[in-house]
């Protein structure tokens, strides 16, 4: 293996990564929705808005991660 194959690659092992990342945490992420209630409380709220940001970030830092 030739070192830009190598490193051809190592950039499509690391666009998986990015790729995948998001299902990776859809089931805690699930869980945590479940263990807030579904009552409208500060707990339920934030877990709410860190799952609707942390999405968007990770679209806006897609270039960075290479």
């Amino acid at each position: 293996m030739t070192v830009a194959s190598s490193q051809i690659a190592l950039k499509q092992q690391r666009a998986w990564d990015l790729a995948i990342a998001p299902a990776k945490s859809l089931p805690m992420n699930a869980f945590m929705l479940y263990m807030s209630g579904s009552g409208v409380q500060i707990f339920s709220i934030g877990i709410l808005a860190m799952l609707l940001i942390n999405p968007i970030k990770a679209f806006v830092n897609i270039n960075s991660g290479m």
